[in-house]
């Protein structure tokens, strides 16, 4: 109601406030973060800003080409904040890590696919890079008739889909490193003293503790059914299944295994779990052609978690090579063993192979441990796993038991999982693996040669530095205090750091990252901004 000149004043001040909302917030506080990513709760939550940028695009529909529509600033933080959205998922799922309290599936509706085309079109002339995104994001999904004339009207403006990202992008204030491989995404995940890793509610993702303990997810295989005309890479089938998961063994994380009863939240109501340490991100070089990740993992003092528990841990990307370390692994806890999983994957049926250096194993169930010979483990979904000698790995096939996060009720499934072992109470244990992502027969007959392309040059407390002899790239993740190295390059250094180097013919090209977003103590969320 009211008269126009009040309806004018509320749509001005509805538009200023949009916009306002666009601009990019400090500290852990609701909103766009300097890096693209989106807080509410006092951290990276994409099952809340989702329903928030699709309505967004809603309000876009309707004041585009008018004076109400968003100002630069803001379409600028949109634009960003929607394209570090779609890096961050595959095709439109987000995975475990950046997952909340909604552990699976969590995944870009339709409405926020639609934000993409209505943001392209604030600007006078059609964003291509956001339309395109909106025709790829839409793979899978029905065209409805508002579907119909956008996809008209980008094809009369010659606009495609998009082709998939590439390369390594970097969200430290999600701690949170994202590698894009050709159709496959890679979730490099951690938490800290500010990033929360997991958030618990009183009835939501109850076992949900170990979701950032250096996650290493891989989202990359198409849906096996065709949906829609298109054939969508999903998290489920990338084989992440609730209906039996084992929730102690999250791929690339290092756990001690406990039983539900202790892995479920000690705390009845709600919880977002950091962790004493405030070391864990992620940086990349040469605009994302090459990245890494690094955490020490500590856990605080409270009911059924194990304080003394302690870990330092890195991967390294190199085209279709992970590379990925540990050291420093222990704990003082005698009842559980200690783990780091490689991969857990559902089987679609019970004698869906895996290889174990080139022998297919479809029995069910199976089960081999081996502590000397080095593995070559081909997983489900392709991926070569390369463990190198002198580590034991465990490898499974069975019926999974299992409690699913809300009401606890149980479930069960049969998976496939391998995990190197790491004992009970653990003393300096550490763990060294590759993954390769696509691999040619020439790569798995030097693998089998013990010829990497890569090489440790020191994997204790103080620094994992690896060295990549294909792109001639190193990597430094350092944990401490590093004055007595002997390095080409590094005399040394008095803080925590991740150093990325390649020599480029008589230059010298250097990544220096502090993943630490400095924000000092506070309860639940700052406005502060963070500091250098």
């Amino acid at each position: 109601g009211g008269t126009e000149a009040e309806r004018l004043r509320d749509m001005q001040a509805l538009s200023r406030w949009v916009s306002g909302s666009l601009h990019v917030s400090p500290g852990t506080i609701g909103g766009i973060k300097i890096d693209g990513t989106i807080f509410h709760h006092g951290g990276h939550y994409p099952a809340y800003s989702v329903p928030g940028l699709a309505a967004v695009g809603s309000y876009l529909k309707c004041v585009n080409n008018t004076q109400f529509t968003i100002d630069n600033d803001a379409f600028s933080s949109l634009k960003f904040a929607l394209l570090s959205l779609s890096r961050q998922t595959n095709l439109r799922d987000w995975g475990l890590g950046a997952a909340g309290r909604h552990p699976f599936n969590g995944s870009i509706n339709k409405n926020g696919v639609l934000t993409y085309a209505y943001a392209s079109m604030v600007p006078k002339e059609t964003d291509k890079e956001l339309a395109g995104e909106y025709m790829r994001l839409m793979e899978g999904l029905r065209l409805y008739s508002p579907d119909n004339n956008l996809h008209s009207a980008f094809k009369k403006e010659r606009i495609s889909a998009n082709s998939y990202p590439k390369g390594f992008y970097v969200y430290n204030y999600a701690s949170q490193g994202v590698y894009r491989f050709k159709n496959k995404m890679v979730s490099l995940n951690g938490f800290s003293r500010n990033i929360w890793g997991s958030e618990i509610y009183t009835n939501d993702n109850r076992f949900g503790r170990y979701q950032s303990y250096g996650a290493i997810q891989i989202i990359g295989t198409p849906s096996p059914v065709v949906v829609n005309s298109g054939s969508p890479v999903t998290e489920e089938s990338s084989r992440y299944v609730e209906e039996g998961w084992d929730w102690n063994r999250n791929p690339g994380t290092t756990t001690i295994h406990l039983p539900l009863e202790l892995l479920n939240s000690p705390i009845k109501g709600s919880e977002m779990l950091r962790q004493p340490n405030s070391f864990s991100g992620a940086s990349s070089i040469n605009d994302g052609e090459y990245g890494m990740f690094a955490m020490k993992l500590g856990e605080n003092e409270r009911e059924n978690f194990t304080p003394s528990f302690n870990a330092y841990k890195s991967v390294f990307t190199f085209d279709n090579r992970i590379i990925a370390l540990g050291s420093g692994i222990s704990n003082n806890n005698e009842a559980y063993p200690t783990e780091t999983t490689l991969f857990q994957q559902k089987l679609s049926v019970d004698d869906e192979v895996i290889e174990i250096n080139g022998d297919k194993i479809g029995l069910f169930p199976f089960f081999k441990k081996t502590d000397e010979e080095f593995l070559i483990l081909k997983s489900i979904t392709g991926e070569h796993y390369y463990i190198p000698d002198g580590q034991s790995v465990t490898i499974e096939r069975k019926t999974q038991e299992s409690k699913e996060n809300k009401r606890m009720k149980p479930t069960s499934g049969s998976f496939t999982s391998a995990y190197i072992n790491h004992g009970k109470a653990p003393k300096n244990a550490g763990y060294e693996y590759m993954i390769l992502l696509e691999t040619s027969r020439s790569q798995i007959s030097q693998l089998k040669k013990g010829e990497t392309g890569y090489e440790v040059l020191n994997k204790d407390n103080r620094a994992h530095i690896v060295f990549d002899k294909i792109s001639g790239t190193r990597g430094y993740a350092v944990f401490e205090n590093l004055n007595d190295i002997n390095d080409e390059f590094i005399l040394n250094s008095d803080a925590e750091i991740m150093i990325m180097l390649q020599p480029y013919r008589n230059q010298l090209r250097v990544s220096i990252c502090d993943p630490d977003l400095h924000l000092g103590e506070y309860s639940y969320t700052t406005s502060k901004e963070s500091q250098a």
